[in-house]
């Protein structure tokens, strides 16, 4: 890779560094981005508000022929790499880049303007995408797909844990499904003296907590499952009262969404059977919906080719138990996900020690690269 655009992309990275914004409120960013790809690229940019992309264009003037753009009679193939925008906030309620995703924009960009002039055969369009951090981004962005006839979409994560450099691979399930759930029962409260007077839904929450355990064991799953407690909340602190009120916030994790929602079905199954029996009611709401992140097993081929001639790669076993917005992106076109490794020793995403690790910036853009060229 040319050593001054490299220096370019780190400098582009630090700028970003320092302007984390959170999920739907990447205005600045946006705008470092398209300055540096201005500055050093010549592709066209379409901004959608919260989004934009940019294309690196070989076809005819009228996107809606897709001649190549020497007057042959030749279909160009239309190819997309995606980059996520938003930052996270820390345990001290201040935004930072704790996943990463400056780097992985400035990946993106950097590889718009090693492709400058390069005639790849292709129409190569490059994403900047908002809100991946709560689920929302990639659902919105997919239109893209369809509306550009786009065949096949990549994208990539920096993962710590892993040897720097290493191309992480995985035929299939690369990332989990995932959603937040919040299931709140509606009791009725009643004297502390007298609690046969109301209904407590403490005890069909707790219900619900002893079995979770067996629900998550049950083998006719088709991969690994999770149930994750991260709240309960019942009535407060009055103890002249017997509780009517309670909640519990789940994290459901699945390897695969038919597993999610088998899961979910589940503990509803619980839920509804005590509402009916005891008297009570209850209301469900979701938040941070993540579809199973699936690889296509072409592209898959294709980047082991191209891994076992230049790069060291690592085949994994199984999926990453985080999850990832690109699984919107894998059900609309055939995808590719692949993990870029950050350093064994290399701080945890979003822990507060974490920042993007700009030695990988390097073997990130030229595998890219050597995908859009394949």
């Amino acid at each position: 890779m040319d050593q001054e655009l490299l220096r370019k992309v780190k400098k582009l990275r630090q700028e970003l560094h320092q302007c984390p914004e959170l999920s739907g409120c990447e205005k600045n960013t946006k705008d470092i981005i398209k300055k540096f790809l201005y500055a050093n690229t010549s592709v066209e940019i379409v901004d959608r508000g919260n989004w934009f992309y940019a294309v690196h264009r070989e076809d005819s003037t009228n996107s809606r022929t897709s001649k190549y753009y020497d007057g042959n009679e030749k279909e160009v193939e239309s190819i997309l790499f995606r980059a996520d925008m938003d930052a996270i906030a820390g345990s001290d309620g201040k935004t930072f880049h704790g996943c990463g995703h400056d780097g992985h924009c400035s990946a993106i960009a950097g590889l718009a303007a090693a492709l400058e002039g390069v005639r790849t055969g292709k129409n190569i369009y490059f994403l900047f995408q908002h809100g991946e951090e709560n689920g929302t981004g990639a659902k919105e962005c997919a239109s893209l797909i369809k509306k550009h006839r786009i065949s096949k979409i990549y994208g990539f994560h920096n993962i710590p844990g892993f040897k720097e450099n290493e191309i992480l691979l995985i035929d299939g399930q690369f990332a989990c499904a995932s959603k937040g759930m919040t299931i709140r029962v509606h009791g009725h409260q009643s004297h502390a003296a007298y609690p046969e007077d109301g209904v407590n839904p403490a005890y069909l929450i707790g219900q619900l907590v002893v079995h979770l355990k067996e629900i998550r064991k049950r083998r006719d799953y088709y991969g690994m499952v999770m149930a994750t407690i991260v709240h309960i909340e019942v009535g407060d602190k009055t103890f002249g009262i017997a509780a009517g009120e309670g909640e519990i916030s789940l994290t459901l994790r699945a390897e695969y969404g038919a597993d999610l929602d088998l899961l979910e079905q589940r503990i509803m199954d619980i839920i509804e059977q005590g509402c009916e029996e005891q008297g009570m009611s209850y209301d469900v709401s979701y938040v941070d919906e993540f579809p199973d992140t699936t690889n296509d097993h072409a592209l898959f081929e294709q980047a082991l080719r191209i891994c076992w001639h230049k790069y060291e790669y690592k085949e994994l076993d199984v999926p990453m138990r985080w999850s990832e917005d690109f699984g919107w992106y894998t059900k609309a076109a055939n995808g590719l996900y692949v993990g870029i490794g950050a350093g064994e020793n290399w701080p945890g995403l979003h822990t507060e020690q974490y920042e993007f690790n700009d030695n990988i910036l390097e073997t990130t853009i030229s595998f890219l690269e050597d995908l859009a060229k394949d």
